[in-house]
């Protein structure tokens, strides 16, 4: 995946990356979600 990422971005670090790992049951997915946020000081 990241090999795919690079070739697109290259220099540009992307603020949203998303992985995709298989669990052993479908209910076991989860979501994550952040905010960063910078201080223009």
């Amino acid at each position: 995946m990241f090999s795919v990422v690079g070739r697109w971005f290259a220099d540009v670090r992307p603020a949203a990356t998303m992985i995709v790992a298989g669990l052993i049951r479908p209910e076991m997915k989860i979501e994550i979600e952040a905010t960063a946020l910078r201080n223009p000081a």
